[in-house]
């Protein structure tokens, strides 16, 4: 195999290996033959900043997603809708107000990033 081929299946076990951590590590294929490309990052079981409480509506990703349709947001093992459930601007989640997030609630964030 040449050296990009075994770089790439590097970079693929990485991803699939790591899938427990917070955030996977930026990868730029080297350039070589006339190209390169950068990989996206991804956030897995990432929990948005900010107080569950009742009353907060607002919470924040550590990084904006990219695209932002990749972002899966889950409130106490359950999926929650874009649209209805809350917005997405930037890395800032606001929840509808018949959605908001009671006390003792768990929040968690799964998307891609640049």
């Amino acid at each position: 195999m040449r050296r990009f081929e075994l770089y790439i299946w590097a970079l693929i076990f990485a991803l699939i290996l790591g899938a427990q951590s917070i955030q996977q590590p930026h990868a730029t294929v080297p350039a070589g033959n006339g190209f390169a490309a950068t990989l996206p990052l991804y956030a897995d079981q990432e929990t948005p900043a900010g107080t569950i409480n009742g009353a907060n509506l607002t919470f924040t990703l550590a990084t904006p997603p990219n695209p932002s349709r990749s972002l899966l947001l889950v409130r106490n093992g359950l999926l929650l809708n874009e649209g209805s459930d809350y917005t997405l601007s930037g890395n800032t989640i606001t929840f509808a107000t018949a959605a908001d997030p009671q006390s003792g609630d768990s929040l968690l964030a799964w998307y891609r990033h640049l």
